[in-house]
């Protein structure tokens, strides 16, 4: 029984590396890429989605490391999350709201039909329901982390979601912007949180 525990959190080691090398490689392709594509983008007005009529190539690549992120977040988290079943259907939406933004992404892109106008619109509403999502994991993840600052950190990566959920749509001069650091904080905090819980020497508080 020990055998197979070693060689399930063998597994989730290689799948949390496998997702720390995808996240490095979307900061540039968020910050930098459009330099090179789409020199009239900008990060602070413009959306990762607008990079969709603006570079399809961008929107291709971008589209595409959210996915294997998601699918990758969902998979390791789901054995992290062993036996808490609220946390694992937020993590299951979330990663599904992720998918499904994309899917919408590409959709749009290669029928040229845009359904994301400002606050309206599938993309908008998949890619809100990502954030509201990841909100409820990270404050329900919280209680159940034995280290204090590890449990300030889910809650501070929780109201920083909301937040900047808020400024996306309150503060539309660097929507952008906004946006791009949800991506970062939100992937960031699960990378970081299934290591924690994927090590050995911790403990789940029990609540």
């Amino acid at each position: 029984m020990k055998l197979k525990s070693d060689r399930k959190r063998s597994a989730q080691k290689i799948g949390l590396a496998v997702l720390s090398v995808t996240y490095i490689l979307m900061l540039p392709a968020m910050f930098l890429l459009h330099f090179l594509i789409a020199p009239d983008h900008s990060i602070f007005v413009n959306t990762l989605y607008d990079l969709t009529f603006q570079a399809p190539s961008a929107a291709v690549i971008l589209n595409l490391i959210f996915v294997v992120l998601a699918i990758g977040l969902v998979i390791t988290g789901w054995g992290c999350y062993n036996g808490l079943l609220f946390q694992r259907i937020f993590l299951l939406l979330f990663g599904l709201s992720v998918i499904m933004a994309a899917l919408v992404s590409f959709h749009e892109m290669v029928n040229n039909v845009p359904q994301y106008q400002g606050k309206y619109g599938w993309y908008s509403y998949f890619i809100t329901t990502a954030w509201l999502t990841f909100i409820i994991l990270a404050l329900a993840t919280s209680p159940i982390l034995s280290n204090m600052s590890d449990r300030l950190i889910s809650v501070l990566a929780g109201i920083s979601g909301l937040f900047l959920t808020i400024l996306v749509y309150e503060a539309e001069f660097a929507t952008g912007f906004w946006q791009r650091l949800l991506f970062i904080i939100s992937f960031g905090w699960m990378i970081y949180t299934f290591r924690l819980l994927n090590h050995p020497g911790q403990k789940r508080s029990e609540y």
